[in-house]
């Protein structure tokens, strides 16, 4: 059994010395289409997905601090952005393009820092790409644990006036957000069977600590096919709804891929992904002619090596 948790450092600019094999990061790769930008790293420490402002104060209902019967957690993750994106507004004037991405958790920050970016930089050209982190979640979570984070939302875009909605998923920020910017690309990637996306769905039941290659019930197991076919669902809703909007659902159970070696080497859904990166920040003059063909496109891999046979 994989260890549930591990005591990780936040990554400092050490860790970037050498990044050869760090995917995006890795600018001695000539198929980097990101090899002459700057880089802006924000870690992630608060465990809110990057959007809370909050004190929130928790029980050890599990007694997993001796001495302890509460902790209280400083949801601050988007305080820490806005603070970013200060320094990035008093050091970069105004940059032609910037690409906004984020890995697992940094997903969710990608897209919910985005228009807040945005309208910093209202001349340039900004796009979004959220990597394994499609938001598949239970109710309880989406109405209860998100709620304690004092989640900041962008209070101009219609539908969100009065603040953050527990009603709204994941792919309604996706849809939103798109039509609203509707010149700016707006996509997302994962594999069809991300082992890390469904255990954080299967642990949102109260289910098992294990992975769910681990789980006793294979060949079939409906959490597991639960968050396989929602996240199909988000993401053909959201590509029907959104113009600007494009998807690449990959094969295996990989998570993340934004710092990774496969950035180069993915080519399950017909079209390298460092290629289909490339054509979505090469330019809005070939928009339309991408908008139904080309590259940058809607891609779904067609033998998407299931682990699972659903109905």
């Amino acid at each position: 059994m994989r260890p549930l948790y591990t005591q990780q450092q936040v990554e400092t600019i050490e860790s970037f010395a050498d990044t050869a094999g760090m995917g995006i990061f890795d600018t001695a790769n000539r198929k980097n289409p990101f090899k002459n930008w700057y880089f802006v790293y924000i870690p992630y420490c608060t465990g809110d997905l990057h959007s809370g402002a909050s004190d929130t104060e928790y029980t050890d209902i599990w007694d997993e601090i001796p001495g302890f019967d509460s902790w209280k957690i400083k949801h601050r993750g988007f305080v820490n952005f806005q603070v970013v994106l200060k320094w990035i507004k008093e050091n970069f004037e105004r940059p032609r393009k910037i690409f906004v991405t984020g890995i697992s958790a940094g997903s969710y920050g990608a897209i919910s820092g985005f228009p807040f970016i945005k309208e910093a930089f209202p001349l340039s050209k900004v796009y979004v790409l959220g990597d394994a982190g499609n938001g598949v979640t239970s109710e309880a979570f989406q109405k209860g644990g998100v709620d304690n984070w004092n989640v900041q939302v962008p209070d101009w875009i219609p539908g969100y006036e009065d603040g953050f909605n527990p009603e709204k998923t994941t792919a309604d920020l996706y849809t939103d957000y798109a039509n609203y910017y509707r010149w700016s690309k707006v996509a997302q990637y994962t594999t069809a069977w991300d082992e890390t996306q469904a255990w954080f769905y299967n642990l949102q039941f109260g289910g098992l600590v294990s992975y769910p290659l681990e789980w006793d019930n294979f060949p079939y197991d409906p959490i597991y096919c639960g968050w396989h076919n929602q996240m199909l669902e988000y993401a053909f809703e959201t590509a029907d709804s959104a113009r600007n909007y494009r998807y690449y659902i990959a094969a295996g159970t990989a998570h993340t891929i934004m710092m990774s070696p496969s950035f180069y080497t993915e080519e399950s859904a017909g079209i390298s992904f460092a290629k289909w990166v490339r054509a979505m920040v090469g330019g809005f003059s070939r928009f339309r002619r991408h908008y139904r063909q080309g590259p940058w496109r809607n891609l779904q891999c067609e033998d998407c090596e299931d682990p699972v046979v659903c109905p």
